[in-house]
């Protein structure tokens, strides 16, 4: 074991005084990472400065930017004489299965299943992807805040087509058509039905849980 430990965390600045006052008293050293350490370069890919070092990630939406500094924080802690290199490698290379997942041409697969992920995925989609239109293909389970999640996806999508997956729990989303949105019980023909509409300059976002992230992907890639 240490004689000290180190905590590199990524603490909200509205909660940080709580983490200063707990950790005074603690043999620990800490090290507060916020927006204002790093210099945003690009969105796509997304490349960021920290410490007068640029970062190259594969993953998709800035809030990746303190996920990865995190992540080089305790290598660098835990190998101190790594090769930068190596780092950079390894988050250019990292990837998330569902995370902002391209599938295809201009296909992306996200498991976000509540309100909490759909919010940050809208602030990745309106930095990311601003230039284009946006089709949305979910499905979700019932216990899952779907009307609240409809609300957030109305805000940055196009058009939304509602589905159904193979899932014993699963309950007909019927219920949640309106002038806006439509239901497609059959997933292929959903999915087909807006592949045939989008263009180059559109994105077919699929999403809604992990659950049906996995079960579309399945599908697509066989």
């Amino acid at each position: 074991s240490f004689p000290t430990r180190r905590s590199s965390d990524l603490v909200n600045p509205e909660a940080s005084d709580l983490f200063k006052s707990y950790l005074k008293d603690k043999t620990i050293t800490s090290k507060f990472i916020t927006d204002h350490d790093y210099e945003l370069i690009s969105h796509d890919p997304v490349r960021f400065k920290y410490e007068d070092i640029v970062y190259e990630l594969s993953l998709l939406g800035n809030h990746q930017v303190l996920n990865a500094i995190l992540a080089l924080e305790g290598m660098r802690y835990l190998f101190k004489d790594i090769d930068v290199k190596h780092i950079q490698n390894g988050l250019k290379k990292t990837i998330w299965a569902g995370r902002l997942e391209h599938i295809s041409n201009n296909v992306y697969i996200d498991g976000a299943h509540n309100t909490h992920a759909l919010l940050a995925l809208e602030k990745t989609i309106h930095q990311t992807f601003e230039d284009k239109r946006i089709y949305v293909l979910f499905s979700a389970l019932a216990d899952k805040e779907i009307k609240e999640m409809l609300t957030i996806i109305k805000r940055f999508a196009d058009k939304i087509v509602l589905t159904s997956f193979d899932d014993p729990r699963f309950q007909s989303l019927d219920i949640f058509q309106s002038d806006e949105i439509i239901y497609m019980k059959a997933f292929d023909k959903a999915y087909e039905m807006l592949i045939d509409q989008i263009s180059d300059r559109d994105m077919l976002l699929i999403t809604g849980s992990m659950h049906f992230a996995g079960y579309a992907k399945k599908i697509l890639k066989g």
